[in-house]
This record gives C-alpha cells, sequence and structure tokens, in this order.
C-alpha cells in the first residue's frame, strides 16, 4: 500500500504543472508471458543454488494517462497496473505484480482521428504474494532419497507447502501502438512489445505456521505484451483536427 501511495504521489507531482486539456486519461487491460531463468539458494543445501527455466504468465488493468506535450509528435505514456502473476516451472506459483510503466512514445503517422506511434519503455514492478509451493518436486522430485524415505517426501509436502515472495524487477523494451481518436474525445489505443526483464528479490517457506528466512532469488528473460486502453481526451472543446 505504501508503494501504490509512493507512485501515485510521483505522478500527481510530475503533472502538478500540466494544464488539464493536456491529459488523456482511462483505463487499459494488459496481457503478455515470457520465459526466465530463476537463480536461487537452495533451502536444504546452502552451498548449492538453484538454476530453473520458468514460463511467465500475467494478466491484469489498471490506469493509463497521456500527457500531449508540447512537442506535436511526442507523447509520455503512463501506466499504473495490478496485474495476476504465474511463474511455470512444472509447478506453478500465483502470485500479484504491481506495475509503473513509462513509454516514450513517438508518432510515426499522425492523422485527425489517427496516431501511430513507437516508443521505448521503462518499467519497475514489485512482484508479491503468497502461494503454494511444492519444494519436493522442485528440489527433490526425481532424487532417490525422497523415493527411498516416504516420511521425507511426506514432511516436504506438508510443512513446506507455501513460498511468500516480496521482488522487485526492472525492464526496458521497444513498444509498437495506434490511436483512434473518435469525434467525442475518445481514444481507443492498442499497443504490444517485447521488454527485457531483470528481478530480484526473497523467498521465504512456511515450516509448520511460521515463515523462515528469506532465501535470495534473481532472474532475467524477455516477455512479450499486449495493452488495450480507453482514455477520455481533455480537450476544452476543442475538435481532433486542433488538437
Amino acid at each position: 500500500m505504501k508503494q501504490t501511495c509512493l507512485i501515485v504521489a510521483l505522478i500527481i507531482a510530475v503533472m502538478s504543472g500540466v494544464s488539464a486539456q493536456a491529459l488523456d486519461i482511462g483505463v487499459s487491460m494488459t496481457a503478455g508471458s515470457g520465459e526466465m531463468i530463476w537463480y536461487g539458494e537452495n533451502p536444504f543445501h546452502r552451498e548449492s543454488h538453484d538454476k530453473d527455466y520458468a514460463y511467465m504468465l500475467n494478466t491484469g488493468g489498471g490506469l493509463v494517462v497521456d500527457y500531449r506535450t508540447p512537442y506535436k509528435n511526442y507523447t509520455h505514456r503512463f501506466n499504473l497496473t495490478l496485474d495476476y502473476y504465474a511463474i511455470n516451472a512444472g509447478y506453478t506459483q500465483k502470485l500479484s505484480r504491481f506495475n509503473f510503466d513509462n513509454t516514450f512514445c513517438f508518432s510515426l503517422l499522425k492523422k485527425n482521428y489517427l496516431d501511430l506511434w513507437l516508443g521505448p519503455q521503462v518499467g519497475v514492478h514489485y512482484i508479491f504474494g503468497k502461494t503454494r509451493y511444492n519444494i519436493c518436486d522442485a528440489h527433490y522430485g526425481n532424487t532417490a532419497f525422497v523415493a527411498a524415505v516416504p516420511l521425507m517426501g511426506y514432511i516436504l509436502k506438508t510443512w513446506y507447502n507455501v513460498a511468500k515472495y516480496n521482488m522487485g524487477s526492472l525492464h526496458l523494451g521497444l513498444v509498437l501502438g495506434i490511436n483512434i481518436i473518435t469525434t467525442k474525445n475518445v481514444i481507443l489505443s492498442l499497443s504490444g512489445g517485447l521488454k527485457y526483464s531483470a528481478a530480484v528479490g526473497g523467498i521465504a517457506f512456511r515450516l509448520g505456521g511460521l515463515f523462515q528466512k528469506n532465501y535470495i532469488i534473481y532472474g532475467h528473460g524477455f516477455d512479450r505484451f499486449v495493452d488495450f486502453s480507453i482514455l477520455y481526451r481533455f480537450d476544452g472543446g476543442q475538435s481532433p483536427e486542433n488538437s
């Protein structure tokens, strides 16, 4: 909650000197998928580290704001969204992800009711949540030890069955989008792109009823994403031809 308030305050501060007539404000829906390599401390073998190849999936939505700068062919877009975020490395971990993205939109083709744009994107994220975690399958699924000692497999599955995540991530990407401006100052925007992400943070396992120490995990990889937004243009009664 504190992170949400901080980011909202930052947006307000950035836009405090901006006229409302320079803003398009609306809601967005987003979805994406990708692949990442995750590295982390093994909770039972302190000297060793795990390496997992994971498939990522996210879907969510939130607030979108376009600031129409004094430069005719440049618009700055802010996205503030909350996602369902799943990590699948043979077992699925269901988490949440809070996103703050900045997109620098440079017009390739601009008409009265159309804006085709391309630009880089920078984003920061907070990944969090508690999820079911089968530590037996994650770390010992193919070991003869667990197969030979069923009690150990039962203990691992019963006690180490929940994981708590707290991670931060940063991404750099490239986005291609198109805005269609209607006669009623409503804008339909569709965009998609590719981004490279890097994340680092901690994961704590619950032993019985208590969570233990945080184990460091980190990863990097690529994501593909699409975004659909509906915005309202504050134009003070101007027509699209004069905007």
